[in-house]
């Protein structure tokens, strides 16, 4: 495996999935790829929200995933970790 794709939700139960990876990552010269698809509360009709709360929603998200990454990165020193964050798409936003 050349790069192994780990899901996060900053939950425990991730962080233990994301420290198994990362073992497997190590013990087979496979860099990881840290994904967070943040949420976005919406109504049901998906009504779009203040541009600076997802700006900041984003920023928090964006945060998060850097801090996680660096401390993964401290633990496993030699495993390249990638970070990817992505906003969910809502059926009708421009």
């Amino acid at each position: 495996m050349k790069n192994i794709l780990i899901t996060t939700d900053f939950s425990s139960a991730a962080d233990n999935a994301a420290g198994y990876a990362l073992e497997v990552a190590r013990s087979m010269g496979s860099s990881v790829t840290l994904l967070h698809v943040f949420s976005l509360p919406t109504s049901v009709n998906c009504a779009p929200l203040n541009i600076a709360s997802i700006k900041e929603m984003r920023r928090s998200a964006q945060d998060r995933l850097i801090n996680l990454s660096n401390n993964y990165a401290l633990k496993f020193p030699e495993v390249k970790i990638n970070r990817e964050l992505i906003r969910p798409y809502c059926y009708g936003w421009v």
